[in-house]
């Protein structure tokens, strides 16, 4: 992540990462979405920082929000704490 963000010209801290894994999780599609997002709402500033990434995280959490509900549709069932 750190890298894709390096590519574009931003800096993302370990913290923000991190905090990006927690959040969105592991799959690379949604985190290249996330980071697309991120990037997005940067605009100018050159410094990726973890309030930078709360302002967004509501979308974030809505999407996982919904990833559980399509899970239990479909009865795709994992750990909560995998959603």
């Amino acid at each position: 992540m750190k890298n894709r963000m390096k590519e574009k010209g931003k800096t993302l801290s370990e913290e923000c990462a991190n905090y990006l894994v927690e959040v969105v999780g592991d799959h690379l599609y949604d985190l290249d979405n996330t980071l697309e997002k991120v990037f997005l709402s940067a605009g100018v500033k050159g410094t990726i920082e973890l309030s930078d990434l709360e302002e967004i995280s509501s979308d974030i959490k809505i999407s996982t929000v919904f990833d559980l509900t399509d899970a239990m549709a479909i009865k795709t069932w994992r750990k909560p704490s995998e959603f």
